[in-house]
């Protein structure tokens, strides 16, 4: 039987993929390369300017209205927190379509831009991180919980949404 973060990976791999030809087709002047397997350091990255990306799929955002920044999975930090990464993705369609199908968002954020938010955020909102997510050897990940309305002043300038199909939210 196939665990769920076996799963995970498979539909990330998809995501990933659709990310890259994304990019490649609006950045005439870069080609992104995906990482094949499991890599920790990367998903993607661009030859010509050297920026690699982490890339997120949370098919669950549309429906909490949240957004979900892991801090730590089965207590090894997350990508999200690893210095080898320049811009971090993440995608909220509601259901797997191809980007630019799909009536989800793409947030692209600069990476040591997210870290430091998420630290600022946690200070000014009195909030944690919470354990929660996938439950693995009796480990759980460890994630702050963002309300999506808080990102575009959470950031101040910081991102960029790529709006794929429609915006629902009017964010």
């Amino acid at each position: 039987m196939q665990s769920s973060f076996t799963k995970d990976l498979a539909v990330g791999a998809i995501f990933e993929t659709e990310v890259k030809e994304y990019l490649n087709m609006v950045h005439e002047d870069c080609t992104y390369y995906h990482v094949d397997g499991y890599f920790t350091q990367y998903d993607l990255i661009c030859d010509h300017c050297n920026i690699s990306i982490e890339c997120k799929h949370d098919k669950k955002s549309i429906y909490t209205g949240n957004f979900v920044f892991e801090r730590s999975l089965f207590e090894k930090s997350t990508a999200t927190y690893v210095a080898y990464k320049h811009c971090w993705v993440s995608y909220d369609a509601e259901t797997h379509e191809p980007i630019g199908k799909a009536s989800g968002i793409i947030w692209l954020f600069n990476r040591l831009s997210l870290v430091n938010r998420a630290q600022q955020y946690m200070q000014n909102n009195h909030r944690n991180f919470i354990k929660g997510g996938d439950f693995i050897n009796g480990k759980q990940n460890e994630m702050l919980i963002v309300p999506i309305e808080d990102l575009p002043l959470w950031f101040n300038g910081t991102y960029k949404i790529i709006d794929t199909k429609f915006n629902k939210r009017g964010i």
